[in-house]
């Protein structure tokens, strides 16, 4: 994974269950998703993918950055995507998105 977004993926990682895949798409976002159980949902089990975006200014700033610079401006995330989680329906068959700028 692309160092900006492992970054990122390690900041949120603790909002989500312990078993959450993470997978990258494309150079600048992140899908999180996990096994839920048996239960009829619309991802045979799985939650509903959350997709995570860097808008590009926030992935080149976190790619130019001097590390401390870079772990600080990830931390500050932490609410933007806290908000962005506000609404999210594990079971509702359509991808969440959260774009971080």
């Amino acid at each position: 994974m692309e160092l900006a977004l492992l970054k990122v993926w390690r900041m949120c990682q603790p909002l989500f269950p312990e078993h959450a895949a993470v997978t990258q798409l494309g150079s600048n976002s992140f899908q999180i998703t996990w096994w839920q159980g048996d239960e009829a949902s619309a991802n045979e089990g799985f939650a509903t993918p959350i997709v995570v975006r860097l808008a590009p200014p926030l992935l080149h700033e976190l790619q130019s950055a001097p590390e401390p610079t870079a772990a600080q401006k990830v931390h500050a995330l932490g609410g933007d995507l806290r908000s962005g989680l506000a609404g999210y329906d594990p079971w509702s068959g359509k991808a969440h998105t959260i774009v971080l700028r």
